[in-house]
């Protein structure tokens, strides 16, 4: 347990000084001999503390009064806390790891505030400003006002997102759609995968190899439960299935019976993938091959390195894909630190990009073809304002949120060159 506790510290620390995405580090600090116990408490502990970051950081400050915690305490403490606020581990453990991870200098201080939050903890109460909420558990009552008065602010605390997301969001859903959707974002999410062959086939071969997997929502969406490393599994490196949230299995769909169709933001690849699977002849666009490597995809698809707004593409075909880039505020809830990389500006950043690959792609299709545009925001600039009517899905416990819109295309009459 306490090199877990550790190797959790070092990931939020590195993810820190490097500012590198919290999930690629965690992934490397995976290749340390733990068991999959040891792998599952790891991840656990550095996305939730990641999650819950700034619930922690209210708290300590609070506890302590101090106006701010430098970096390397301030990661004990959210470590720590979270364990102590969220998980069912005693918390003197808890307490006893943080203060001997803590340097010499500052052992009491963190032997303070932990033990000052300890006490605060109470059997009961009914003031919101007592109360923290948990995924899955009862909410966790607290002996003193210790969140914000102002209703907006202390759903960002204990809801653990930034402030100015949490406005914008009460603002057009109102207070209790807005904490749905919060409340959705710090649910762990399952890993849905999309089956490749018969879904009661994949399952029995998961088992086979030692994971749980029970059947999804949808007909070919499958969830794995302690799955460990994926690649490592022979039904992976076969490729029987991709990894794949079910709102986005919903995309392909859309272009289904489309006997030649181009995907202009192809990357990672799983829609390609799955147009194929569909019956279609597929062209996969994209910036960059790092992003899109040949190597992954099937050699039917065919990879084309290429902007999408300016693909550079002769044939007409029955339906174009553009899975736009976008702020991802629908499934902030798959990567723990997206929450906080997000800024007000990133909600139109990237419309322009939107509009343009929308209109490349109309101007590929032929007269009545169908172009499926779609995002993993729930922001109105970014999808009705770019595409008109379409479908919103908001967060739910099953599935992310986004957007998707199926509209025409302006494409050309000429019938030359149909094959990619």
């Amino acid at each position: 347990m306490n090199d877990v506790r550790s190797i959790a510290l070092d990931v939020l620390e590195r993810a820190r000084r490097e500012q590198a995405f919290v999930d690629d580090v965690l992934e490397q600090a995976r290749g340390h001999e733990l068991s999959r116990r040891d792998q599952a408490l790891l991840t656990t502990l550095v996305l939730g503390a990641t999650r819950y970051r700034l619930t922690l950081d209210h708290l300590a400050q609070t506890i302590s009064g101090a106006r701010e915690i430098e970096p390397p305490l301030r990661s004990i403490l959210q470590v720590a806390l979270y364990q102590m606020l969220f998980l069912r581990i005693p918390h003197y453990a808890a307490v006893d790891a943080a203060v001997r991870q803590a340097p010499a200098r500052a052992r009491k201080f963190v032997n303070a505030v932990l033990r000052r939050v300890q006490r605060e903890i109470a059997p009961a109460a009914e003031s919101p400003r007592r109360l923290l909420p948990r995924p899955g558990a009862a909410p966790l009552a607290f002996r003193s006002d210790i969140f914000p008065e102002d209703p907006v602010e202390r759903l960002a605390v204990v809801h653990s997102h930034p402030l100015w997301l949490v406005r914008r969001w009460a603002q057009r859903w109102g207070m209790e759609k807005a904490e749905g959707i919060l409340r959705v974002d710090n649910v762990p999410p399952p890993l849905t995968v999309r089956a490749r062959i018969p879904r009661d086939e994949l399952i029995a071969r998961l088992q086979a190899e030692g994971v749980t997997a029970r059947a999804g929502t949808r007909s070919e969406s499958v969830v794995l439960e302690r799955a460990g490393d994926i690649a490592s599994l022979a039904v992976f490196r076969e490729g029987l299935f991709q990894v794949q949230d079910e709102t986005q299995m919903g995309v392909a769909l859309r272009l289904s019976g489309a006997k030649l169709v181009v995907d202009l933001c192809a990357a990672p690849g799983g829609k390609a993938i799955h147009l194929l699977d569909l019956g279609s002849k597929v062209v996969a666009a994209d910036v960059s091959l790092e992003r899109l490597p040949a190597a992954r995809m099937p050699a039917d698809v065919r990879v084309l390195v290429a902007d999408g707004r300016r693909p550079a593409l002769k044939a007409v075909f029955d339906g174009a894909l553009v899975d736009a880039p976008c702020s991802n505020t629908g499934v902030l809830g798959r990567r723990a630190d997206a929450r906080w990389r997000l800024r007000p500006k990133d909600v139109t950043a990237m419309t322009g990009v939107q509009r343009a690959l929308l209109a490349a792609a109309r101007g590929l299709v032929a007269p009545g073809g169908r172009v499926v545009y779609s995002t993993c925001s729930i922001e109105p600039e970014e999808n009705e304002e770019v595409a008109g009517p379409g479908e919103t899905t908001l967060p739910t416990e099953r599935a992310g949120g986004g957007f998707l819109a199926v509209v025409g295309g302006v494409g050309r009459d000429s019938e030359d060159n149909r094959r990619p």
